[in-house]
C-alpha cells in the first residue's frame, strides 16, 4: 500500500498535480503511518506463528528460524527494512525528477503556444496597417501597441481597431514588444523563454533582423508609467 501511494505521488509530481514540496510530505506521513502499522503486523505474525505453528511455521516461520542470525522479530525487521528503502528510494526519485531541466518541457504544448502568440501576431499586425491606412503613419514608439485602442490625439483615428479594450499577451503571458525603425515597425514577442533579443523569439513580418531588445524606439505593449 505504502508503494503504490509512493508510485501515485511521483505520478502526480510528473503530472504537475503536485509539487515537489507537497509529494515530500506525502512520502514522509506514508512512512509515519505505515512504520508502526509494520511493526504490529510483525508482531501479531510472530504471535500467531507461536500459537498456531502448523499453520504459519511450514510456510514462513520456522524455515527463517532455523536460519543463523534471525530472531524472533526477524520478519518485523524486514518489513521495516522494507518500507524504510521504499521510502529513501522514493525521496531520491521525487529528487531527480526535479532536478532534470527538461521536466517541465512539453513539445506539443510548446507548438501550440508558438502558434497562439503567432495568431495573436497576425491580429496586431492587422490593427497596425488599418492604423496606418487611417493616420497614413504607424503608431508612435513611445505610446506603443496602446493607440491601437486609446486614441493618441492625432488626426484620422478611427480606432479602438482591437475588438477587446484590452492589449493581448503573448502565450506565455508577456506584453509584445513594438518598435518603430526606418518608418517600418516590428512586433515581437520573447519567446518561450522570455528574453527579447534571443533564438525563439516570435516576430512579426516586418522584422529587421536586429537582435537587440534595447534598441532605441523599443516599447512594450503596455505604456510606461509617464505614458498617457
Amino acid at each position: 500500500m505504502a508503494l503504490l501511494i509512493e508510485y501515485l505521488a511521483v505520478r502526480c509530481l510528473l503530472r504537475k498535480w503536485l509539487t515537489f514540496r507537497g509529494v515530500l510530505p506525502v512520502f514522509v506521513c506514508v512512512n509515519l503511518i505505515t512504520f508502526p502499522i509494520t511493526q504490529i503486523l510483525g508482531s501479531f505474525l510472530v504471535w500467531f506463528a507461536e500459537i498456531f505453528p502448523l499453520t504459519v511455521e511450514p510456510i514462513l516461520y520456522r524455515k527463517h528460524l532455523k536460519k543463523k542470525g534471525i530472531e524472533v522479530l526477524g520478519l518485523t525487521k524486514i518489513i521495516v527494512a522494507s518500507n524504510l528503502i521504499s521510502f529513501l528510494v522514493g525521496i531520491v526519485l521525487v529528487a531527480l525528477f526535479e532536478m532534470l531541466p527538461s521536466r517541465n518541457t512539453n513539445p506539443y504544448r510548446d507548438k501550440a503556444k508558438i502558434a497562439t502568440t503567432k495568431d495573436y501576431l497576425h491580429v496586431l499586425e492587422i490593427a497596425v496597417a488599418e492604423y496606418q491606412m487611417n493616420t497614413g503613419k504607424f503608431p508612435d514608439p513611445e505610446m506603443g501597441l496602446i493607440s491601437l485602442i486609446e486614441d493618441p490625439g492625432i488626426e484620422k483615428w478611427n480606432g479602438p481597431y482591437l475588438r477587446k479594450i484590452v492589449l493581448p499577451k503573448d502565450a506565455w503571458g508577456n506584453d509584445f514588444i513594438y518598435r518603430l525603425k526606418n518608418s517600418l515597425p516590428t512586433i515581437r514577442s520573447a519567446g518561450p523563454n522570455g528574453k527579447a533579443g534571443t533564438k525563439d523569439d516570435i516576430v512579426s513580418d516586418y522584422e529587421f533582423l536586429s537582435s537587440d531588445p534595447e534598441e532605441e524606439g523599443e516599447q512594450s505593449s503596455e505604456p510606461d508609467s509617464n505614458g498617457s
